[in-house]
């Protein structure tokens, strides 16, 4: 799938299933990061993306780029990716 032939709606529903068919890529590995370990995170991260559930709250919507940060939730809702890190003075992003 491509941005082109399934483009982001804001509306609530159900995903077109059609659209299953044409995927652009194959996943033949996962693992499981040990939950809220900052460090098992960012060792997963320096070997290949992670992708993460999080609950989107209503400032997620206007996110454009840069660091995100929010309480955690637990109504999940989202998937997002994370594809690096870097440490800056005492804070790890």
């Amino acid at each position: 799938m491509t941005k082109e032939n399934y483009p982001y709606k804001t509306t609530r529903g159900a995903c077109n299933g059609k659209k299953e068919s044409q995927s652009m890529a194959i996943i033949n590995y996962h693992k499981i990061v040990q939950k809220n370990s900052m460090v098992s995170l960012m060792i997963a991260v320096a070997q290949r993306s992670v992708t993460l559930r999080i609950e989107a709250a209503k400032t997620f919507e206007n996110c454009k780029k840069g660091i995100f940060r929010v309480p955690y939730g637990i109504k999940v809702n989202h998937a997002v990716t994370i594809v690096g890190y870097v440490e800056e003075s005492s804070e790890k992003y």
